[in-house]
C-alpha cells in the first residue's frame, strides 16, 4: 500500500466518539476494511460476525464509512449505537473519500481483505462472511508473526 494509505488522518468513530487517526496500527497486521452505510442491512447484520471475529481471533476489523453513503455522525452513532446495545467494538471510519478511491465499488457491503505485508488478498461483496475465510486470516497473523522473528543475512560475497 503507498504511504498515504497509512499516513493520511482519517476521522474515527467508536462508540459515540470520533477522533482523527491514521492506519498506522494496522500496519504489518493482516486487516479487513468493510464498506458500509447505515441503510445497508446486510452490512449491519455481519458486523456481528466481524465483531466476534476481531474478538475471539484478535483479526482486526475497521468499518469504512464513506462520502458516498450519504450518512453523517448523527446516523452513524444512532445505529451503531443501537446494534448489540452499544458493545459493538469495531471503529468506523467516517466521510471516507481516499479509500473509496483505492477500492471503489457499487455494492455494498464491499470487504478489502489485506494481508500482514499490506498486500490486497480478496476483495469481496455481498456473500456471507463465514468463520473458515476469517479464521484464515487470523491464521495469517500468526504465521506472519512468526516470519517476523526469523532474521535473515544477506548473502555474502
Amino acid at each position: 500500500m503507498p504511504p498515504d494509505f497509512w499516513n493520511t488522518e482519517y476521522s474515527v468513530y467508536q462508540k459515540g466518539k470520533l477522533t482523527k487517526q491514521n492506519l498506522k496500527s494496522f500496519e504489518g497486521k493482516p486487516f479487513i476494511l468493510d464498506f458500509w452505510a447505515t441503510w445497508c442491512s446486510t452490512c449491519l447484520k455481519n458486523f456481528k460476525v466481524l465483531d466476534s471475529a476481531s474478538r475471539s481471533l484478535k483479526l482486526a476489523v475497521l468499518l469504512v464509512n464513506s462520502q458516498n453513503s450519504g450518512d453523517n455522525f448523527d446516523k452513524v452513532d444512532k445505529c451503531l449505537s443501537e446494534l448489540n446495545n452499544g458493545q459493538l467494538g469495531l471503529p468506523s471510519i467516517l466521510n471516507d473519500t481516499l479509500l473509496q478511491r483505492y477500492f471503489p465499488s457499487h455494492t455494498l457491503p464491499h470487504y478489502v481483505w489485506i494481508d500482514g505485508s499490506g498486500r490486497v488478498q480478496a476483495i469481496t461483496g455481498t456473500v456471507p462472511l463465514n468463520w473458515e475465510s476469517l479464521m484464515m486470516m487470523s491464521i495469517e497473523k500468526k504465521r506472519a508473526k512468526k516470519l517476523s522473528k526469523i532474521t535473515i543475512n544477506s548473502p555474502k560475497e
